[in-house]
């Protein structure tokens, strides 16, 4: 590729090379999906793009997206032209409409992270069509010292120096950045340079959003005084060449976390503590921030009592707490609340029949005895012990520490006829380091 001159621009930065961000295309389990909205950036996206395709360096043709938010006068406009391009550089054009105004009213959010989340949801909804795949928008150094600065406003901890990866989860949404090692002036004289297309969005002049503020005032301050913002990017993020190996290019983030509930704060001070707490919870599991609506919810449910149970289902995270212990926060696509998948293996030399059973991005093996099969819980069932007694089932996961969502999908080796069977074996081992649960039977 070194021929082709965006290509070229890209791999010199150093950041990431030719064969790395061929393997993330490959491993990715669909298409890539470029993120354009017709500017300056997400141009160059659309035609680097273009040229890495022809060079044979993506095996599936990437997808163009565009998502009208309703925030710019000249949204149809924009969607023509974006449709226009996509279509005569030969990429399948995908559109969503969406009111980003009534959004903030409804969630009590900003107009730009209204924006921001009905991008990344529109992004997550099309992937999901298309059965897996990657998000690729044109974030660079300058949009990355921009969004540091508006997080630490925000309050933003030490996690804000880490923002914008050149992989990471938005919104639940595989999300990567391979321009983040170019400036926008760079990418500016290549646009100019090589003739590429692209509308000047007009509310890039308006005051009422901050990043624009940022912009035109504080950054170019900054960068007078020598803040290079690639080297600060440097100094925060992992080399990809070393966070995304080849042969796993995608590293996985945390689907679930559980936090003591003495940590939740006093809330007789107000909600900000709250929040503080949640969010960090939430930037690990890479979630949106909580909102009011959650906190208040939260907040409800704590002034119950000591004693009090949590419970929450928002659309992309679930929080639950018995009475006494953990607060658990589970994303809602995490691997744990997907039914256990079960494939036979050959009979051992005994004869007694071998399965391997997957639940929770682990697998165990187990050995079955004439009558067994695996199955899960269902409410009313009883374990018999070993003096010939019975004990519920669900009792003995709470005492496991078992999350009551998760008791569903837990696997259970089991014996008997369907609606009366018993648990042999509580599979104890698929959740967190537990060891099986196993019962003598007479």
């Amino acid at each position: 590729l070194g021929a082709n001159p965006l290509s070229a621009a890209l791999f010199a930065t150093g950041i990431i090379d030719q064969a790395g961000l061929h393997a993330a295309f490959e491993d990715a389990a669909g298409p890539c999906i470029l993120a354009v909205s017709g500017g300056r950036d997400s141009m160059f996206l659309l035609y680097l793009f273009r040229e890495l395709r022809d060079a044979g360096l993506l095996s599936r043709p990437p997808l163009v997206f565009h998502l009208n938010h309703g925030l710019r006068p000249s949204a149809e406009e924009d969607l023509a032209f974006v449709a226009r391009e996509a279509r005569r550089l030969d990429f399948p054009f995908y559109f969503m409409e969406r009111d980003a105004a009534v959004f903030a009213r409804r969630t009590g959010t900003g107009i730009e992270v209204a924006g921001r989340r009905l991008r990344y949801r529109a992004l997550g909804r099309l992937l999901q069509q298309q059965g897996g795949g990657l998000a690729i928008t044109a974030h660079h150094a300058d949009d990355y010292l921009e969004s540091v600065l508006i997080h630490l406003i925000r309050g933003g901890g030490p996690a804000a120096m880490q923002t914008l990866a050149y992989y990471s989860r938005v919104e639940g949404v595989p999300v990567l950045r391979p321009m983040v090692a170019l400036t926008r002036a760079r990418i500016t004289e290549l646009v100019n340079e090589h003739g590429i297309p692209f509308l000047e969005d007009p509310t890039n002049a308006s005051s009422e959003f901050l990043r624009n503020r940022l912009r035109r005032q504080v950054t170019p301050m900054l960068r007078a005084e020598g803040l290079d913002p690639l080297k600060l990017w440097r100094n925060f993020h992992e080399d990809p060449r070393v966070a995304l190996p080849r042969s796993s290019p995608i590293t996985r983030s945390a689907e679930y976390l559980s936090m003591d509930r003495r940590l939740l704060p006093d809330l007789r001070t107000g909600l900000a503590e709250l929040k503080q707490l949640l969010d960090g919870a939430f930037r690990r599991l890479e979630l949106a921030p909580a909102d009011r609506k959650l906190l208040e919810e939260l907040a409800e449910q704590m002034a119950r009592g000591p004693a009090f149970r949590l419970s929450y289902v928002g659309r992309d995270f679930r929080i639950c707490s018995d009475q006494r212990g953990p607060v658990w926060i589970f994303r809602r696509d995490a691997a744990i609340f997907r039914p256990p998948l079960v494939r036979k293996i050959a009979a051992s030399a005994a004869g007694d029949p071998a399965i391997d059973v997957t639940y929770n991005r682990r697998t165990r093996r187990y050995r079955l005895q004439p009558g067994q099969r695996v199955g899960t819980f269902r409410a009313g069932l009883r374990a018999q012990l070993g003096d010939g007694s019975h004990v519920p089932v669900r009792k003995l996961l709470r005492e496991a520490g078992v999350p009551e969502p998760v008791r569903e999908f837990l696997p259970l080796i089991v014996t008997g006829a369907p609606g009366e069977e018993s648990p042999v074996v509580l599979c104890l081992s698929f959740w967190e380091v537990l060891r099986d649960r196993r019962f003598n039977r007479t």
